[in-house]
């Protein structure tokens, strides 16, 4: 499976920011990929559809990747692993 490369030019807000950090730490600690029940779960979410919403707004700014209709495939893309942990800017 490929994975398209986007070019990253929107900052992150503080919630997809926190949102992306919590996705790759499960990823790191726990050696898989959470699903979206898991992100909703770390984040303090009630629905998966709000993970699901905000794993896609992720996803089209270039920082996750997923195969739709298959469980674990949250991942985070070389942008992630770059942006992460930087600052959120000031709006």
């Amino acid at each position: 499976m490929t994975e398209q490369v986007r070019k990253v030019e929107e900052p992150l807000t503080t919630a997809q920011r926190a949102t992306l950090n919590a996705v790759l730490r499960f990823a790191t600690e726990r050696g898989y990929p959470p699903t979206f029940r898991d992100v909703a779960d770390m984040m303090g979410w009630s629905s998966p559809n709000a993970a699901s919403q905000m794993v896609g707004v992720l996803a089209r700014k270039g920082f996750l990747a997923f195969d739709a209709g298959i469980a674990r495939t949250i991942r985070g893309t070389e942008a992630a692993h770059e942006q992460a942990t930087k600052q959120p800017r000031a709006v």
